[in-house]
C-alpha cells in the first residue's frame, strides 16, 4: 500500500515488497552487470581509437590525446614511460586535493554514426573509484553526456567494458575515464568498436531497452517472454496472458478480493548506467494503479519508489514517467500494480534513456520555437518548498550573488509571523519579491488535498492565493500540490482559483506539451551531489527541456530532503558559470503551448 509521509516529509514511501522477493531473486541472477558482460558472440569492427596504447608522441605527449579536467581541484597529468599494461607507455590523472570536478585523460573527438552500437574498453588501476563517461557531440552542435559505469578500486590492471547505442543525431563522441575525489588513476589500452549485426540478433525494438514490450512474442509456461507475474499480501488475484491490448496483445492483472499487497506484472530485470530514464506504457483500468520503479543495488538490497498514481480510465491510456538511476544500481524493472479490488491491462511499455528516442514516427515535427523560447535553448528553475526560513538565509543570497531567481512555494499559515519557527516571515517574502523571485502558493496547511472535502479543497487553494495577494507580493500565478497529491478534480480547482500552473512531485524534464497543471521536477535529497544536479543540467540543455529542481531546506540538518548550503551554491555557480537560462516557473510557462 502506497503511504503519505507526515508533513515534513515529503516524499512518497512504498511499503515493503519483501514478499515478492522470493520469486525476484530467482530472476536476477541472470542479469548481468554493466561492464562484465560476455561478448563472445558479437562481431566487432575495427578499433577507432587512434594510438590506443598511447605508444606514440609529439611534444611529449601522446599523439591524438588530450588532457583535462574541470572544478576546483589540483589535477596533475603525467604521460608516462612507465607502469603500462601493454607495451612502455601509459598515461596518468591525479588529484591531490578537491572540492569540485573532475580529471582526466581522453581521446580526440572519434566520428561515429548515428543509431549504432558501439563498445568501450579500457585498462586502468586507481587508489579510488572511477567514472567512465561519453561524450556525445549532436548534429546541431550541442553535447551529452552518457554514464556508462563506475571503476571499483584496484591495485592491478583491470578491464572495464561496455556496450552503449548512440542517438540517431549524434555524429562524434569521446570518452572520459575520470576521477573527481583525491586519488590516482593510470590508463592504457582504449578500445572503441562498432558492434557489428552478425545476423542473430534480432532487429532493432521500439521498447527501448525492454524486451518485448509489445507482448507480441510468447514465452513459456503461458508467459510473455522476458516478462514474470507477482504479487504478495492477503488478495486473491489472476493474472492473465494473452488479453487484447491497445495493439495486438498485452497482459492483465486482476484481484477479486483484497485484504492487503497488490498484484503487478514486470519484466525482467535489466542492468543499466546511471542516469535518467523515462518509461512509459498504454493501460487501461478499472481501479487506479501504480507505477513503482524497483532498485537492485550492487550490495544485493533493494529499494522502492512510486513515479507515479493513475487515474482509471475505460480506454486504453498512455502513461508516462521519469525515473533516476543512481550509482551503485545493479539492476531495475518496473512494476504496474493495483492495490484493490479491480483489473488492469497493459501493452507497449517502453524504457529509454534521456537523450534517446524509440519513436519510429513519420509525423512531420512541430516548428522550431523563437529564440526567445525557453525549449530553443533548455532552462533551469529553482523552487523552493515550503517556505523554510533556511531558503532565505542560505540560499536567496548565493542566488542574488549569481542573479538567479526562484520560485518559492509558501504554506500561508506556517510562517514566523505565526508562530512557526524555522520558517520565513512575511517581510522575507516580500525581500524575496522585491528581488525578482516568484512567489506561488503550496496552501494554507499543507494539507493532502485528495483528503479533503471539495469546499475544503478550495478554502485551501483559493485562500492561500489570497493570503499572498494581501501582502502585495502579486500577482501569484503558480501552485504546488502538498506531498504531490493531484488528480483531475483539483487540477480543475487549482485552474479555477486563477492558477495559471502547478508544480507535481512526478519525476523528470518539462516539454512544451507537458500539462501546465502538473509539471514534473527532480527532487533533491541529502543524498543528492551536486556532480548529478550539474549532469541533470546538462542533459537538459542538451535536450533543450525544462529542467524544474525542487529544494526543501537549505541547511547541513541532515535531514532527508535537506541539501547543503555548500552543494547549493557549487549548484548556483555553476548555472551562472555555464550561462544556462534560469527561469521562474511562471516565466517557463508562458513558453509552452
Amino acid at each position: 500500500m502506497t503511504t503519505f509521509p507526515s508533513s515534513r516529509s515529503y516524499g512518497r514511501t512504498v511499503s515493503a515488497k519483501l514478499a515478492a522477493l522470493g520469486i525476484l531473486m530467482l530472476m536476477m541472477e541472470a542479469a548481468v552487470p554493466l561492464g562484465s558482460v560476455a561478448y563472445a558472440a558479437d562481431t566487432l569492427g575495427p578499433n577507432l581509437i587512434a594510438n590506443p596504447s598511447f605508444e606514440t608522441s609529439s611534444d611529449g605527449l601522446p599523439t591524438d590525446w588530450a588532457k583535462g579536467g574541470y572544478g576546483t581541484n589540483a589535477r596533475t597529468l603525467t604521460y608516462l614511460n612507465d607502469s603500462s599494461n601493454t607495451g612502455s607507455h601509459a598515461a596518468r590523472v591525479k588529484i591531490s586535493s578537491y572540492t569540485s570536478g573532475d580529471a582526466k585523460w581522453y581521446p580526440k573527438s572519434i566520428s561515429v554514426s548515428g543509431g549504432a552500437t558501439y563498445r568501450f574498453s579500457d585498462y586502468s588501476f586507481a587508489d579510488v573509484k572511477s567514472e567512465v563517461d561519453v561524450e556525445l557531440t549532436h548534429s546541431n552542435g550541442s553535447q551529452s553526456y552518457l554514464v556508462l559505469g563506475e571503476v571499483p578500486a584496484s591495485n592491478d590492471y583491470q578491464q572495464f567494458t561496455a556496450d552503449f547505442t548512440v542517438p540517431s543525431d549524434v555524429t562524434s563522441l569521446t570518452v572520459f575515464h575520470l576521477i573527481d575525489s583525491v586519488g590516482t588513476l593510470t590508463v592504457d589500452d582504449y578500445a572503441l568498436t562498432k558492434v557489428q549485426d552478425s545476423g542473430t540478433n534480432p532487429p532493432p525494438s521500439t521498447d527501448g531497452l525492454i524486451k518485448n514490450g509489445t507482448f507480441e512474442t510468447a514465452g513459456t509456461n503461458g508467459l510473455p517472454l522476458a516478462w514474470q507475474k507477482g504479487g504478495y499480501g492477503n488478495n486473491t488475484r489472476s493474472l492473465t496472458y494473452p488479453v487484447p491490448g491497445e495493439s495486438g496483445d498485452g497482459a492483465q492483472v486482476k484481484i477479486s478480493s483484497y485484504t492487503s499487497g497488490d498484484a503487478k506484472w514486470f519484466f525482467d530485470p535489466i542492468s543499466v548506467a546511471p542516469g535518467i530514464y523515462t518509461y512509459s506504457d498504454s493501460y487501461k483500468s478499472t481501479v487506479k494503479s501504480t507505477l513503482t520503479v524497483q532498485y537492485h543495488k550492487s550490495d544485493g538490497s533493494y529499494s522502492w519508489s512510486d513515479m507515479a498514481v493513475l487515474d482509471p480510465s475505460s480506454s486504453f491510456k498512455d502513461a508516462t514517467a521519469s525515473l533516476v538511476v543512481p550509482d551503485g544500481t545493479k539492476d531495475i524493472t518496473v512494476f504496474h500494480l493495483i492495490e484493490s479490488v479491480g483489473t488492469l491491462a497493459i501493452d507497449n511499455a517502453s524504457l529509454v534513456k534521456a537523450g534517446t528516442s524509440t519513436s519510429t514516427s513519420t509525423t512531420t515535427p512541430p516548428t522550431p520555437p523563437s529564440d526567445s523560447n525557453i525549449f530553443s535553448t533548455g532552462a533551469v528553475t529553482l523552487t523552493f518548498d515550503d517556505g523554510w526560513a533556511s531558503q532565505y538565509q542560505n540560499a536567496f543570497p548565493v542566488m542574488k550573488q549569481d542573479g538567479l531567481v526562484g520560485t518559492f512555494y509558501i504554506v500561508t499559515h506556517e510562517l514566523a509571523d505565526y508562530n512557526y519557527a524555522g520558517f520565513m516571515s512575511k517581510a522575507n517574502l516580500k525581500d524575496l519579491y522585491a528581488a525578482g523571485d516568484e512567489i506561488g502558493a503550496h496552501t494554507q496547511t499543507h494539507t493532502d488535498l485528495t483528503t479533503l472535502s471539495q469546499s475544503q479543497q478550495k478554502q485551501e487553494i483559493n485562500g492561500s492565493k489570497s493570503d499572498l495577494l494581501a501582502l502585495n507580493i502579486g500577482p501569484i500565478n503558480s501552485f504546488n500540490y502538498p506531498y504531490g497529491s493531484y488528480n483531475q478534480a483539483l487540477e480543475g480547482l487549482v485552474k479555477d482559483a486563477g492558477f495559471k500552473d502547478a508544480r507535481s512531485t512526478d519525476g523528470g524534464y518539462a516539454s512544451p506539451t507537458s500539462d501546465k497543471y502538473a509539471l514534473p521536477r527532480m527532487s533533491i535529497l541529502n543524498t543528492t551531489k551536486a556532480a548529478d544536479i550539474e549532469k541533470w543540467i546538462d542533459t537538459a540543455m542538451a535536450q533543450k527541456s525544462w529542467l524544474i529542481l525542487a529544494f526543501h531546506q537549505v541547511d547541513s540538518s541532515g535531514q532527508t530532503y535537506a541539501t547543503t548550503p555548500a552543494i547549493f551554491k557549487e549548484v548556483a555557480d555553476y548555472l551562472a558559470a555555464k550561462h544556462v537560462p534560469v527561469v521562474t516557473i511562471d516565466q517557463g510557462v508562458q513558453d509552452m503551448q
